[in-house]
């Protein structure tokens, strides 16, 4: 098995702090309003447009990753929203890393068919993944064969246990469980086209050790195509044939 490691050029990115995706009061874009106060994001999107040069842009992007740094440390990941009657409610902000995943065959074809599993552990076990590794998956419709996971970094990797400003532990350590690899499994088994399971351990070495937080990783995944005998067959008679169960061949 061949793995071939590509990074793009760093480029500058800020996590924009107290704003949320939607939203007139939180949202990142809708909350601003011509008021003359102060705004996150319109402070970030001015230092943006204040680049004139090379030298200019790589010291904006240290700039902004020292922030983000800053931003993402253990003492600020635990958010307190008070509600009255009720106990508080707390929530973890971890780093996060995008996974999309595109699967295809050695002609270029997609395929759709293929379920996805992350493993785990030395037995390289779906089940021994720690709890709370994924935060959302979504698939395309658009281009069936593309799968997008929202893993949180900082329970893949492990965390040490978090406090709340009055030191009282709110989330124990995360311990992490490697070596994490990947595995393919075929929805449908013993058809004339199709792609065989494949398992990714330490081929990639450790999933982790190719995703990084608070960035997008795209990983292509490329099955070999099996046709069996029988996908094709010329015959002498003309008469109709039902060939639906006609059981595949061996691969050619």
């Amino acid at each position: 098995m061949k793995v071939s490691h590509h990074k793009s050029a760093p480029c500058a990115f800020k996590i924009v702090p107290g704003v949320s995706h939607s939203g007139t009061d939180m949202g990142i874009m809708a909350s601003v309003r011509n008021d003359g106060r102060p705004h996150a994001t319109v402070d970030a999107v001015l230092r943006c447009l204040g680049v004139k040069d090379a030298a200019g842009y790589t010291a904006l992007r240290q700039a902004f990753a020292a922030e983000n740094s800053q931003h993402q440390r253990l003492e600020n990941r635990i958010e307190v929203e008070k509600i009255p009657v009720l106990p508080d409610r707390r929530y973890f902000h971890d780093p996060h890393a995008m996974v999309i995943f595109r699967l295809m065959d050695d002609t270029g074809a997609r395929v759709p068919d293929m379920n996805l599993l992350i493993t785990a552990g030395p037995a390289a076990d779906p089940n021994q993944l720690p709890q709370g590794f994924l935060t959302d998956r979504q698939g395309n419709r658009r281009a069936s064969g593309n799968i997008t996971f929202f893993l949180n970094h900082a329970v893949l990797t492990g965390c040490p246990e978090l406090k709340d400003k009055d030191g009282k532990v709110r989330r124990p350590e995360l311990i992490p469980r490697p070596p994490y690899g990947l595995r393919l499994q075929p929805r449908d088994v013993e058809r004339f086209v199709e792609h065989w399971p494949a398992e990714l351990g330490r081929g990639i070495a450790d999933l982790v050790d190719v995703i990084t937080p608070n960035q997008t990783t795209i990983i292509d995944l490329r099955l070999t195509r099996v046709v069996r005998e029988g996908v094709f067959r010329f015959t002498r008679s003309l008469a109709h044939r039902d060939f639906r169960k006609d059981p595949p061949g061996a691969a050619v």
